[in-house]
């Protein structure tokens, strides 16, 4: 199915070739964060009401956004969190699609691992990379991190 919104910043995206580097280079992005909200807005109108408002808690949010993450949480909400239960039966291949495990061969595998060699290459560290560095132990969202308890660990404080 075609999507008005989708197929315009594609286009946008293909003429800004011709341009230069840098307005092709934004144009993907938006174009990312187009497919992205698409996606996550699709997936938020095949959950079910229920009495404790789940879809209602996932859209005050996202009308309220003011960048990408919150949009990733509520994928994530509707796809493997509480909000999940209340996927429409029509919308659980999408929601297999999104969570499955990939491997080594596979198109998502590879286009993460090459992402990640680019990271490397441009010497930007990940937040994963980053909290491990610090020696802080990763939780379900980076506000959850905390440091790791090891037997010679100093407490740092900053004032």
């Amino acid at each position: 199915m075609r999507n008005l919104i989708v197929d315009r910043v594609l286009e946008r995206a293909s003429s800004a070739k011709s341009e230069s580097d840098f307005t092709y280079f934004f144009s993907l992005l938006l174009l990312g964060e187009a497919i992205s909200k698409t996606v996550v807005a699709g997936l938020l109108a095949a959950l079910a009401d229920d009495p404790d408002r789940n879809r209602y808690r996932l859209e005050h949010k996202l009308v309220r956004a003011d960048g990408i993450g919150e949009w990733a949480q509520a994928l994530e909400d509707a796809l493997i969190g509480p909000a999940s239960q209340l996927l429409f039966l029509d919308a659980r291949a999408e929601q297999m699609e999104l969570t499955r495990n990939c491997r080594r061969g596979d198109w998502q595998y590879e286009a993460v691992a090459q992402l990640k060699r680019a990271l490397k290459v441009l010497a930007i560290e990940s937040r994963a990379e980053a909290q491990q560095r610090l020696g802080l132990d990763i939780g379900e969202s980076p506000k959850q991190a905390r440091p790791k308890a090891t037997r010679n660990t100093k407490v740092v404080c900053f004032s």
